[in-house]
């Protein structure tokens, strides 16, 4: 995900907006919990 944010705003050069920020984090958050969620859950 990281490469894919770099690409994006040009390395930082273009700032994102909100909406983009607030769907990267969402999808980030979403799949750190995935990842460390019990597998019986």
């Amino acid at each position: 995900m990281g490469a894919e944010i770099s690409e994006r705003t040009f390395h930082g050069a273009v700032p994102l907006g909100e909406d983009e920020v607030s769907a990267i984090v969402t999808y980030g958050v979403a799949a750190f919990l995935d990842g460390y969620r019990g597998r019986g859950n």
